[in-house]
This record gives structure tokens, C-alpha cells and sequence, in this order.
């Protein structure tokens, strides 16, 4: 396994992706449950299409993550 300092890199694709997905799902359920408003004012634009930042942020580091897990596990780049 590769080390990046003490911390092994497979850890971090995991924590992005975990991040990531709870970003994702977390924020409109946060939204729903407690009725607030967070990442739904003004600083959270639509930037693609309709959909919010919390979507494009969570989303897409959540998918960063697992595709540079399954890169790195399959030895796609190295």
C-alpha cells in the first residue's frame, strides 16, 4: 500500500468520498428535518442546470473519490 506521510492514500479517497456523499445527502435531509436553511440562500446559486451547490459539491467529490479509489486499486495511473 502507498503512504502519503503517516497516513495510507487510501484513506483520503475514502474520506472524500465519505465527505462528499454526506454533503450530498446530509444537506437536504438537514433542510427537511429541522426545517433550515443551509447551503439554500444566496450563496448556494444554482451552477449547473438547476441543480444547488451542495448537489455539484457533494456529488462531485464524492465521485472524485471513488474514481480515484477504483484508479488507484486497479493501477489505472500511477
Amino acid at each position: 500500500m502507498a503512504k502519503l506521510g503517516p497516513i495510507e492514500i487510501e484513506t483520503g479517497y475514502g474520506l472524500l468520498f465519505i465527505v462528499g456523499f454526506a454533503i450530498w445527502l446530509g444537506v437536504p435531509v438537514l433542510n427537511s428535518v429541522f426545517d433550515t436553511t443551509v447551503m439554500t440562500g444566496t450563496a448556494s446559486l444554482p451552477v449547473v442546470g438547476s441543480n444547488p451547490i451542495y448537489s455539484v459539491v457533494g456529488g462531485g467529490s464524492a465521485l472524485t473519490g471513488f474514481v480515484s479509489y477504483l484508479g488507484h486499486l486497479f493501477g489505472w495511473w500511477q
